[in-house]
């Protein structure tokens, strides 16, 4: 009975927080509703890719007519000529374009050295690294151009029938990245062989950054709110922007140190990145910068350390989930649309741009802009929020 009692007690002061039911009630609709509406039916038809054929040989067409088959999806189409390939990149609707170079197939079955180039669609990175991936295991799997052994029928099957020849080397995959400094629109990526560590490896940094900075800050800030510790600060003549500021201070560079010690632990651990050191610095900043900030401004709009954990974890949630960050969201997905206003998503876009394409700082200056606005709001909006309940 008393343990009852307790937990009925415990329950009035959660509910007595109006903001805790409305997040109590309105997060679970809304998140299984963005998740019924997560995927189309047709998940693989919503990848758009390009596919130009340069090997005219009549071997070439024939590999051509046969690769075909393995993109027979929605929205994968043919280009016909260098000026459609040129034109179709700089329209940039297309979430990778695969190029069969002059004379592939001959060089693959006289043994010779082979290459394709891919080129990604820098604004879609995650898809576009799912493309590679696919193209990489189907020529894996074409590097061994079907030998039928001589003899008779029985010897034949007792063989293995239609064998893998192992001493043809599969064709490594060059990346080309648009460029507009380049004569041709496009510039090539020194690259080994990339996988999914390589396009994941930002994700979990910028996740491991809001958990250090964003979730650290917020229940941080809501803690001191609550036991009274605020209220003798400012007994004792300090200011609020003064308060926001060492918390922010505090989170800001342990957010900035672990995200140093995760990436290059990364690095060590052999993720592939073509970013100079310094600018995926100045990157790393800017992302906790705008992180801490949105820790203080969710702080601020809640009361108590309850709501505000409940608060900072939802969100975090919903970013990972929702931002187009680890699962890639098809663009008919309803969800595509809400992940623009996730600063989760630009944070990560920039990474991948610069980690995987060599993109520097000034290519990017839109979502730098964008970043930059989300943190100076979030600055603003708390500052203001925190006043209002101080004067309450």
């Amino acid at each position: 009975m008393k343990i009852l009692k307790l937990a009925f007690f415990e329950i009035k002061k959660i509910i007595r927080n109006p903001t805790t039911i409305i997040l109590m009630i309105a997060l679970p609709i809304i998140i299984a509703y963005l998740g019924s509406a997560f995927y189309p039916q047709n998940l693989m038809g919503d990848y758009k890719i390009g596919i130009y054929n340069e090997d005219k040989s009549f071997l070439g067409t024939f590999g051509f007519m046969f690769l075909k088959q393995f993109f027979r999806w929605d929205n994968a189409f043919e280009i016909f000529n260098e000026k459609e390939l040129i034109e179709t990149v700089e329209k940039g609707e297309f979430d990778s374009i695969l190029i069969i170079p002059k004379g592939f197939m001959s060089d693959l079955v006289d043994y010779k050295e082979t290459k394709l180039n891919l080129i990604p669609n820098p604004d879609k990175l995650q898809d576009s690294m799912a493309i590679y991936t696919i193209v990489d295991v189907l020529f894996r799997e074409l590097a061994g151009v079907p030998e039928i052994g001589a003899g008779s029928t029985t010897q034949f099957l007792l063989g293995g029938g239609i064998s893998v020849d192992p001493n043809r080397k599969m064709p490594s995959i060059e990346l080309l990245v648009p460029d507009v400094k380049s004569k041709d629109g496009l510039r090539a990526v020194d690259n080994k062989s990339l996988g999914f560590k390589d396009i994941f490896a930002p994700s979990i940094v910028v996740v491991m950054i809001l958990l250090f900075s964003m979730i650290g800050v917020g229940n941080s800030i809501a803690s001191t709110k609550e036991s009274g510790l605020l209220d003798i600060y400012r007994s004792n003549g300090l200011k609020l922007y003064q308060f926001i500021s060492f918390k922010f201070i505090a989170f800001f560079l342990l957010g900035v140190f672990s995200s140093f010690i995760i990436w290059y632990v990364y690095r060590f651990l052999g993720v592939q990145s073509y970013a100079s050191d310094f600018e995926l610095s100045l990157i790393m900043i800017l992302i906790v910068f705008v992180f801490t900030s949105l820790g203080i401004f969710l702080s601020s709009i809640t009361k108590t350390t309850k709501a505000t954990s409940l608060l900072l974890t939802s969100v975090l949630g919903a970013m990972v989930l929702f931002g187009d960050i680890i699962i890639p969201i098809p663009n008919e997905s309803l969800v595509k649309n809400i992940s623009n206003f996730m600063p989760i998503k630009y944070s990560v876009e920039m990474w991948r741009k610069m980690s995987i394409t060599g993109f520097s700082v000034s290519e990017m200056k839109f979502e730098v802009a964008v970043l930059l606005s989300f943190g100076i709001s979030f600055i603003v909006l708390s500052l203001f929020f925190t006043y209002i309940s101080e004067k309450k």
